[in-house]
């Protein structure tokens, strides 16, 4: 980064210019983390029906043994736009996972795991998000019409986990619950932002989407929950950002206003933040009587854009050799 104050043109104006060239340190994007079949598509099931499967990539989550493969089992399930199970269909492809658990009911949790090929990071934001189902009561369509009329009203509960080496780090504990309608998927979102010091860093990171198979009444237990669109996202922690004071993750001229409001000594610190210090209130300005810094223009190299704005608020993301102009206008312009 290259700072210079510079005299202006025969108007009597000086000119702070502020060349950024874009690192490591101003950029955060976020990376989507490899989780195999994570929408269910691999193992296909007849259009409309289900059927009793172990999804590819997700073996089961059996702490107490219930699952039995009939009537207590994991499977797929497949969704076309006007299903009886859910009539908007599938929220991403055509299959979804279900858990369905009949004759066990409130026996313990089931439900499906994947151990993923990351380790828990330090200075790291993990947004892990899933598509919950309510299905409908109904008869599916031939061939699985044979199976009759299943009574699926209810809904018997979930658990969303984010675990490293089996410790769960973040879950979504059935807070869904009473909000999603019969035959249809309401999201599922949790975030956790690990620290230096994490008990589990380096562990390596699991999902688990889990029926937690709890009656909702006697008379409609719920029995199933079903899955699909499985994500997760991880992005380095903003905290860890020097110069992010609007806590966006990246470091722009948004954080030129916020800094108005930090105490000096707060903004030594962020190497980041004293080109801006210096746009708002220079540490040597000019000897220029009469002449107060009142708006600014912004430069960019790519496009040639030119942007004025007299209320100090023009938002514009830092790249390779983009040139920012500050302008001292006299008092009595």
């Amino acid at each position: 980064m290259e700072v210079k104050l510079t005299r202006c043109r025969s108007r009597g104006l000086w000119t702070l210019v502020i060349v950024a060239f874009a690192s490591d340190a101003m950029s955060v994007e976020p990376v989507s983390l490899a989780i195999s079949n994570p929408g269910f598509e691999a193992d296909l099931v007849s259009e409309g029906c289900f059927e009793g499967l172990l999804p590819t990539g997700w073996p089961v989550y059996d702490p107490n043994g219930i699952l039995d493969g009939v009537w207590n089992a994991v499977g797929g399930l497949n969704l076309p736009p006007g299903s009886v199970w859910f009539p908007g269909g599938a929220p991403e492809g055509d299959h979804v996972a279900l858990v369905f658990l009949s004759t066990a009911i409130g026996a313990g949790p089931a439900g499906l795991t994947q151990v993923l090929g990351d380790t828990l990071q330090a200075d790291t934001t993990y947004t892990l998000s899933v598509q919950v189902g309510n299905i409908a009561s109904g008869i599916g369509p031939p061939p699985c019409d044979v199976f009759g009329f299943f009574d699926l009203n209810g809904f018997p509960g979930y658990q969303v986990q984010l675990l490293a080496s089996g410790v769960v780090i973040a879950e979504d504990d059935n807070s869904l619950a009473g909000t999603i309608p019969e035959g249809e998927f309401r999201l599922s979102t949790i975030q956790v932002t690990v620290g230096i010091t994490h008990p589990q860093l380096g562990d390596t990171l699991e999902i688990r989407l889990i029926n937690l198979n709890v009656a909702d009444t006697p008379g409609d237990p719920g029995i199933e929950v079903d899955f699909d669109d499985v994500r997760l996202v991880a992005q380095p922690a903003c905290a860890a950002l020097d110069g992010d004071f609007d806590t966006d993750c990246d470091v722009d001229l948004d954080d030129h206003r916020d800094i108005r409001g930090v105490p000096e000594r707060a903004r030594r610190k962020h190497s980041a933040t004293r080109m801006y210090a210096g746009a708002i209130r220079p540490r040597r300005p000019p000897r220029r009587p009469g002449c107060r810094l009142t708006r600014f223009q912004v430069v960019s190299r790519r496009g040639h854009r030119k942007l004025t704005n007299p209320m100090n608020t023009v938002s514009m993301h830092y790249s390779a050799a983009q040139t920012v102009h500050y302008r001292l206008y006299p008092l009595t312009q």
